[in-house]
């Protein structure tokens, strides 16, 4: 069963990384069968039954009707009563657990939606092609950027796609890609198939290994890893490899893997993807962003003191700080263990859970979107107004200073005092809950 399991997620790698319109039957992403069922059109719910509980695929659940299957019940029969064609739950949740990283690894880089014909044909390649192909291999190569074409993708400058259906392991080679560091796809790093990150690179010879039955992507990433870029350039920490120290870069910085140190960066975006991890501190002082995606950890505070924008969609153990024009926004899959604040001219947006106090302290709004939840605090002491959507929770009070508006919203609940003693009005809906005191413009 095992190998049926690899074998069907191999056909679905093939489907979720192929150019165009993606095209999945309903249930091919957990083993479903209608029971040898050649044509189920008329078969009812019995044998086109989807469980999305993943308990069972539909597989033995007796012999599909007569009227287009009779004359293969001699063969059938046997089939759908021996048990060890049956897929357990856990074969089932696996493959669509592995179906899912496949369309995660299709959405991380437009290379896999390439729009125009012209573009497919310049850009993507077969390299295990010719006379002396290793049978069953396919390996497909997406290069950006192409002759001259637009930079489709800043972070990657191609891939590479190898599709193993056989029993056996292939070592494939392409020379053209010696000296090329290439590495397995950050998904597939952290796959919950552990048999996909032994697929290897070698960079010194351009040489692939993979495992049977697997699929994998390998990356060659825009940027140099860390550590090896020149002067003034931005850089990589692939997944699955660890930067040990503090890292200061002029540029951009990817970090797909660990980072024990401190990330600081000056003049360009830096970026935690999934899985990455930065143990100390971020602190961003050019005109980039900090990027936080969901998945990720950074332990220490994370800092933007210039001009960009602050994106937390994962996890952060001290505070987050936007000081100047940028904005800044919590997303609903983020934690922040302590305070956020913005002291620029930036607006705030938190849509995740803050653990101490959220504070806004200049021009821009503070917005509260539902499902949001802050520890203490919620405050907007600039000129802006103080927003609260339903639902949410705030640990203690919702303040606004000065001359913005404070609005809750039906859902919101605010665990002590609701005060608005500026210049802007303060509307407190009916289905809003304020548990401590109405101050300020919020009086009754």
């Amino acid at each position: 069963m095992a190998d049926r399991v690899r074998a069907q997620n191999v056909g679905n790698a093939i489907v979720s990384l192929a150019q165009g319109v993606t095209f999945f039957h309903a249930g091919q992403d957990m083993l479903r069968s209608k029971s040898l069922d050649r044509d189920s059109y008329n078969s009812g719910d019995w044998f086109n039954r989807l469980d999305f509980t993943y308990q069972s695929n539909n597989w033995g659940v007796g012999l599909p009707v007569a009227e287009k299957n009779e004359s293969n019940w001699p063969i059938q029969g046997p089939l759908l009563a021996n048990a060890a064609l049956k897929p357990s739950p856990g074969d089932i949740g696996f493959n669509a657990t592995v179906t899912r990283e496949w369309l995660a690894v299709r959405e991380s880089t437009p290379l896999f939606h390439l729009e125009t014909l012209a573009d497919v044909q310049d850009r993507v390649s077969f390299l295990n092609t010719g006379a002396g192909q290793i049978p069953g291999l396919i390996v497909m190569q997406i290069s950006d950027p192409s002759g001259g074409a637009v930079d489709l993708d800043r972070v990657h400058d191609g891939l590479v796609s190898l599709f193993n259906p056989t029993d056996d392991p292939i070592d494939f080679t392409a020379g053209a890609l010696a000296g090329t560091a290439m590495y397995l796809h950050p998904v597939l790093v952290g796959s919950v198939d552990a048999v996909v990150s032994t697929a290897s690179f070698d960079d010194a010879t351009g040489s692939f290994s993979i495992p049977p039955r697997t699929a994998a992507v390998f990356v060659d990433y825009a940027l140099d890893a860390c550590g090896t870029q020149r002067r003034g350039a931005g850089c990589v920490v692939p997944a699955g490899t660890i930067y040990r120290g503090n890292l200061d870069v002029k540029g951009e910085v990817l970090v797909l893997g660990e980072v024990t140190g401190h990330v600081k960066g000056e003049g360009g975006t830096v970026t935690v993807g999934a899985g990455g991890t930065v143990r100390k501190h971020i602190d961003q002082k050019g005109g980039g962003d900090v990027v936080l995606a969901e998945g990720s950890r950074v332990a220490g505070k994370v800092k933007e003191s210039g001009n960009g924008s602050v994106v937390v969609d994962g996890s952060v153990g001290q505070d987050v700080e936007e000081n100047d024009a940028g904005d800044l926004t919590v997303g609903v899959t983020a934690v922040v263990d302590r305070d956020v604040k913005e002291s620029g001219g930036g607006s705030v947006v938190i849509s995740g859970a803050v653990g101490r106090d959220v504070e806004e302290k200049d021009a821009g709004d503070l917005t509260l979107t539902a499902r949001a939840s802050v520890g203490r605090d919620a405050k907007e002491s600039g000129n802006g107004n103080l927003e609260l959507v339903g639902p949410s929770s705030i640990g203690r009070d919702a303040k606004e200073a000065n001359g913005g508006d404070l609005v809750a919203g039906a859902g919101v609940v605010v665990n002590r005092n609701a005060d608005s003693n500026g210049s802007g009005t303060c509307t407190i809906s009916p289905g809003a809950t304020v548990r401590g005191q109405l101050k300020g413009d919020c009086k009754p």
